[in-house]
């Protein structure tokens, strides 16, 4: 960012935001992308703040949904624009563990959250990882930063709505924590193998969308880490009569007695631990 480009030879030598807290100039950070390929994204995230417009189309980069966020937040509209086009956009870099992929993924693949354990580690590791530092400067700012530019429209209808492809500039901790309390990765389109995981989910968060006669691979376990209403109860074993015995389980663990009384289950072994 003092358009001084340093001699970088190991992985942990490369900085990852190099446009923040101020940007450097254009033909720095060509020669940045000249002499160290590997972070040609991260220019590009560069430039979509600067508004390097000529530099940017230089790189040839994959349509890259980081750097649309950038160019959006900072009103740079021509280069938004050329990355919105494309029908695909891509995932190359990771604002949480501040990479850049080798290979960049396709922005709307489904991927499995990484091992919780292997990510935290020690509280050093951890605030070294942490995507709130992606500035990777320890929070050593001697000013407080600008609040982020984001919309003041109503986005509450997100927290319970199908995610779109593309969010609007807003608080995505938010959404983040939401989803973590609720477990809700279900509201994003996955892949079919995914579904038989997700439909408990979405019975425990009172949502039959997913439960129909035809439904195959009908879940067991509805009672964690939260319970159906009881209405829901009834008219999930009206859809599937074979969720009976899940529902009274559901009846004997969350104490509805009245539901129970109408489920009139056939007694098991499950239940009568359970009571």
């Amino acid at each position: 960012m003092s358009n001084k480009i340093s001699e970088m030879e190991e992985s942990e030598d490369f900085p990852y935001c190099i446009w923040y807290p101020e940007t450097a100039a254009e033909e720095t950070y060509r020669a940045l992308a000249a002499r160290y390929p590997q972070m040609k994204y991260l220019v590009g995230g560069a430039c979509a703040v600067a508004g390097y417009v000529n530099l940017f189309h230089e790189l040839d980069l994959l349509p890259e949904s980081h750097i649309v966020e950038e160019a959006r937040d900072n009103q740079q509209w021509e280069i938004y624009e050329a990355i919105m086009k494309p029908e695909l956009r891509y995932n190359a870099m990771d604002d949480c563990t501040r990479t850049v992929f080798d290979k960049p993924e396709i922005k709307t693949k489904f991927a499995k959250p990484p091992d919780s354990d292997a990510e935290i580690g020690d509280l050093l590791s951890f605030r070294r990882r942490a995507y709130f530092d992606i500035t990777e400067d320890d929070w050593v700012d001697e000013y407080d930063s600008k609040e982020p530019r984001f919309v003041k429209d109503d986005v509450s209808h997100l927290l319970y709505t199908h995610l779109p492809s593309d969010l609007p500039t807003m608080d995505k901790d938010l959404l983040i924590q939401t989803a973590a309390y609720y477990g809700d990765i279900d509201r994003q389109i996955v892949e079919v193998r995914s579904k038989k995981q997700l439909t408990p989910r979405f019975i425990m968060n009172n949502d039959l969308s997913c439960t129909k006669p035809e439904t195959r691979h009908l879940p067991y376990c509805i009672w964690y880490p939260s319970v159906p209403h009881p209405s829901t109860c009834l008219e999930l074993i009206r859809r599937a009569s074979s969720m009976k015995p899940a529902v009274a389980r559901v009846c004997i663990l969350a104490d509805y007695p009245e539901t129970w009384d109408k489920v009139d289950p056939d007694p098991d072994l499950n239940l009568m631990r359970d009571a």
